[in-house]
C-alpha cells in the first residue's frame, strides 16, 4: 500500500484512491460560469437586470437549494417540513450542478 507521510504520523492510503481523478462535467460548469461572469462585467453585455437576477438566482438556488434543502434538511435533518416543499428545496439545490441529494446525504 502507499504511504503518505507527514512530519508526526504516517497515513496509509487506500489503493482505491485515484490521486488525480477529474470530474469533467463540474470542471466544465465551473469554466463556464466563471467566463460568463468575466464577459457579464464588459460593458456591452451589463445590464441592471441581469445583475440582479444573478443576485436573486444566487440566493434561490445557492442559499434555498443548497444551503437549506440539501445541507440541513437532507444531510442533516435539523427541521422537518412538507414533502412538496421538500421536493422543491431538492430541485433547487439539484440545479447548482454540485451532485444529486443522495451524494450529499452519503
Amino acid at each position: 500500500m502507499p504511504t503518505v507521510t507527514s512530519r508526526k504520523t504516517t497515513l496509509l492510503r487506500p489503493e482505491e484512491v485515484k490521486s488525480l481523478r477529474l470530474q469533467w462535467f463540474t470542471t466544465t460548469a465551473l469554466l463556464g460560469l466563471h467566463i460568463v461572469a468575466v464577459a457579464a462585467v464588459m460593458p456591452w453585455f451589463f445590464s441592471w437586470s441581469g445583475l440582479i437576477m444573478a443576485c436573486v438566482g444566487t440566493y434561490v438556488f445557492g442559499t434555498l437549494g443548497i444551503n437549506v434543502g440539501y445541507h440541513r434538511l437532507l444531510t442533516h435533518r435539523s427541521f422537518v417540513c412538507p414533502r412538496w416543499l421538500e421536493r422543491l428545496l431538492t430541485l433547487l439545490g439539484f440545479c447548482n450542478l454540485q451532485g444529486s441529494s443522495l451524494k450529499w446525504v452519503a
